[in-house]
């Protein structure tokens, strides 16, 4: 049955359903009282009142008036009295994660569930699911929402570490992470909610210089005050060189003063530091990163604790805690897998430091070791130790060490041998026996069939209903599977309806399916998305993100995967195809103001100068034939002007060209960086060439700024022949002026772009028409490609997904994938492939790949 006929009829049942439940009218009640610390309505139950009618009146779910009056699951009776929350639970929820100071997801209780389960079903010590739940009393009530912390929110709760404002604090909740046609659903740059105390902003200082090719990148718990202790600098000096900076997100680079110092630096007089161990900055590689060679895995054996564990292997206690975070020494249980250091040679002692009095005696029933062992070990230390002493303990006699093997000399000549060995280990080998779980979270908003008229439904539908918004996407990866099972896959797709709601993801999460996961590709929403990914972190599932910009997921979260290309990664294509094209046309760079995207800015410009000529030759004939038509110009009173004249803001004397007239005059061929805030369109006016091209790229997703700069560009085309480049995000910006765009001949950045006329998209389109009824939109498009593509390459890799992932390129439909590794993270891609499409009479065009790659790369797509 096709899926859209599916839909159609579980709207049809749900909205008859619907019409029986609204026909009775509820008002809410005006009696308000407070139980337990919180407030409800206190309603009864008349006539013809279900508990389905009664919470869409209250804007609650079901399940809490279930939850608040158990009886109720038994049937309503006349005159029955119910409490119901004042305030809907996801209102709270959504309240709780914004204001969190740790990283959690939610579980949801049932009947007489205990923390002790909890923590088993999630691995984690029991201890800290009751720190993250210090309000919660045993035996849960059914219905509960419990925190899950996951592993990074161990040392929050432990009082060790603090963490900043979390990405919801610091901005208004975004709307979904797509865009819906040419309509924009998450536009905005996020704006920062500060705090009182930081109402005193620091301006940017543009003339403080920071250190090139280095920036600092924020960690979980760090602080602007932390960071600024970190260089040696005040909070001012490095507000001063990050603009807007008031408070910091796992993930955010952060640039840093010349003159601050960085631990492991050698600073000379004069001169920038030199980086010892500059973490960001690029090193050779090291070769400690191989954790396999400096590192084990142990499993507990019954009867084990972590001090015998220490002992066993010569291992400080504290080294075992710092290398396995969820580590609690009440917590350790048999068939717990830990990570322990291997060692250069066996010790004979480990060194155990005394937390508080005690005795000796009891140190070795700590340590399950022989008394007059330990005595003989310690001879200076009486049998009552306290706080502080330091006591050694002999072992070590399992220690496990380090094997240093030889390093292999490449052969002479051959600089492939380390490559061809990596491709060796990333060719496919398809799994085709294995099957593969994939789940697949998209918004279909079925429950909102309830709220309209089944007769004037199916009368006036329109496609903009919500749960049809998506349903292409679901499509598209419908006829991906059906294609990958024809190739003779193996693949189980499951696909669950997640929104927006916090709640409703929870009960999802609640799933025991999905713990076994191989893949999930959703969801779409961005609060949805924050706790699938905390979720998935926790069993290791590798998510992919379909259609959000927001390059903050790749700091918070591990095994992500951003489908949508990172605007850092438009720079180099930009700067290939500038020269490619336009090496020796003027070019400008316009900003908003000096600081926004002020990195990314400066970088643009720097690749630029970087790829095309310092300077440029015109022929002195042009300037020449220039010259004669000042010549031929006359003021307001009829008399000649002055035959000199400027090209490109420098003073031309006609009479030296006319000597020199079959030579050629150098000019400078850098761009011009231009702050519109400040100085308009003028810098352009100035310097603009008359006799090459301007190609001038308008940086910014501000639509009246764009605007405004587009229109006055418009007024002097007939003057300069210009070209323009918009960038980064103009693809979610609607209802441009199509007709100034294309006068100016508009090159812009795309993540989407599907080319009807090929033959490959013509019997797609084909396909899915005769399976669904219907053209694919945009998301049509998209789903089959996400899913085709990740879905192959996890059956083809099995364990080696994630590593040969950068290995697996592809050009799809709407849009190339080529992964790369996120800097700084441990399993985190993000696709840095964009298409750059062109106005041109008034058709818009795709861009070749030869224009945005380097020439030596091309082989690689």
């Amino acid at each position: 049955m096709k899926s859209k006929s599916i839909v159609l009829l579980l709207a049809f049942v749900l909205v008859n359903f619907s019409l029986l439940a609204q026909g009775v009218y509820i008002p809410k009640s005006n009696d308000i009282q407070e139980r337990d610390g919180k407030q409800f309505y206190v309603h009864t139950v008349q006539k013809g009142q279900t508990v389905y009618s009664i919470a869409k009146a209250y804007d609650v779910a079901i399940d809490e008036i279930y939850f608040e009056n158990p009886d109720a699951k038994y049937g309503l009776k006349i005159d029955q009295v119910l409490w119901i929350p004042t305030v809907n639970k996801e209102t709270e929820v959504n309240a709780e994660v914004s204001s969190a100071t740790f990283d959690f997801f939610y579980h949801i209780a049932d009947a007489n569930e205990r923390f002790s389960h909890i923590a088993q079903l999630y691995n984690i010590p029991e201890r800290y699911v009751r720190l993250a739940n210090p309000k919660l009393a045993e035996p849960l009530k059914e219905g509960e929402y419990i925190k899950v912390p996951v592993e990074a929110s161990f040392p929050i709760l432990d009082g060790k570490q603090t963490k900043p404002y979390t990405a919801s604090q610091l901005a208004d909740e975004p709307a979904p992470d797509v865009t819906m046609g040419n309509q924009t659903q998450n536009v905005r740059v996020t704006q920062q909610k500060v705090k009182p105390e930081q109402a005193n902003e620091v301006s940017f200082n543009p003339d403080i210089k920071v250190m090139e090719n280095y920036r600092h990148v924020v960690v979980r718990g760090e602080t602007p005050e932390s960071i600024a202790k970190k260089y040696q600098i005040s909070v001012v000096d490095l507000k001063s060189v990050n603009p807007g900076l008031q408070v910091v997100v796992q993930g955010d680079r952060l640039r840093i003063p010349a003159y601050a110092v960085i631990p492991g630096v050698k600073q000379r007089e004069n001169k920038e530091p030199q980086l010892a161990d500059a973490g960001p900055r690029k090193t050779k590689p090291a070769k400690q990163s191989d954790k396999s060679k400096t590192m084990f895995k142990y499993t507990v054996q019954n009867g084990e604790n972590i001090y015998t564990i220490a002992r066993k292997f010569g291992v400080a206690t504290e080294t075992l805690f710092q290398l396995n975070p969820s580590l609690s020494g009440a917590g350790l249980r048999a068939g717990q897998v830990l990570v322990i250091p291997k060692l250069e040679k066996k010790p004979r002692f480990i060194y155990y430091q005394v937390p508080r009095k005690t005795k000796l005696k009891k140190i070795a029933r700590l340590f399950k070791m022989d008394y007059g062992a330990l005595k003989q070990a310690n001879p200076g230390l009486k049998n009552r130790v306290y706080a502080g002493q330091t006591v050694k303990i002999p072992g070590g006699e399992h220690a496990v060490l380090i094997v240093a093997k030889p390093e292999l000399k490449e052969p002479a000549g051959n600089t492939t041998v380390k490559e061809d060995k990596g491709n060796r280990q990333c060719q496919p080998k398809p799994y085709r026996g294995k099957e593969v779980k994939v789940a697949l979270m998209v918004p279909l908003y079925l429950e909102e069939m309830d709220s309209i008229n089944s007769v004037d439904f199916l009368k006036t539908f329109q496609p903009g209903f919500k749960p049809f918004t998506f349903i292409d996407f679901l499509e598209g990866a419908l006829l991906a599977v059906d294609s990958l099972k024809r190739m003779g896959y193996n693949i189980e797709l499951t696909v669950y309806d997640v929104d927006n709601k916090i709640t409703k993801t929870a009960k999802t999460l609640q799933r025991p399916e999905l713990r076994d996961m191989d893949l999930i590709i959703g969801p779409f929403y961005s609060k949805s998305f924050n706790q699938v990914a905390l979720f998935a972190e926790n069993f290791h599932i590798p998510v992919v993100n379909p259609f959000t910009f927001r390059s903050e997921i790749l700091g918070k979260y591990d095994n992500v995967i951003k489908v949508k290309p990172g605007v850092a990664s438009q720079i180099p294509l930009l700067a290939e195809m500038i020269k490619n094209r336009y090496a020796r046309d003027k070019i400008f760079i316009i900003t908003q103001t000096p600081y926004k995207d002020a990195d990314l800015v400066s970088l643009l410009n720097t690749e630029i100068e970087n790829k095309i000529p310092a300077t440029v030759k015109l022929s002195n004939v042009d300037i020449n034939n220039l010259a004669v038509e000042v010549s031929n110009r006359l003021d307001e009173d009829g008399e000649p002007v002055s035959p000199y004249f400027n090209v490109e803001g420098v003073p031309v004397d006609p009479a030296l060209v006319d000597t020199y007239l079959y030579d050629s005059t150098v000019y400078d061929n850098k761009p011009v960086l231009i702050n519109y805030m400040a100085d308009s369109l003028h810098p352009f006016l100035d310097n603009a060439s008359v006799i090459r091209n301007n190609l001038v790229i308008i940086y910014g997703n501000d639509k009246p700024y764009i605007m405004d700069v587009v229109n006055k560009l418009n007024r002097v085309r007939d003057t300069f022949d210009i070209h323009i480049v918009g960038a980064p995000l103009w693809e979610q910006i609607d209802r441009m002026d199509y007709a100034l765009l294309n006068n100016l001949n508009l090159t812009y950045f795309s993540s989407e772009y599907v080319d009807y006329d090929l033959p490959s998209t013509r019997r797609f389109v084909a396909d899915y028409k005769n399976s669904f009824n219907s053209e694919p939109d945009r998301f049509g498009f998209s789903g089959f490609d996400i899913t085709l593509f990740f879905v192959k390459a996890l059956a083809d890799y099995d364990k080696r997904f994630l590593k040969c992932l950068p290995s697996t390129n592809s050009l799809t439909f709407e849009n190339g994938f080529q992964f790369e590794k996120v800097k700084d993270t441990d399993n985190n891609f993000e696709n840095v492939m964009w298409n750059l499409l062109r106005i041109d009479n008034y058709k818009t065009i795709r861009l070749p790949q030869s224009d945005l790659i380097p020439l030596e790369s091309a082989g690689k797509y």
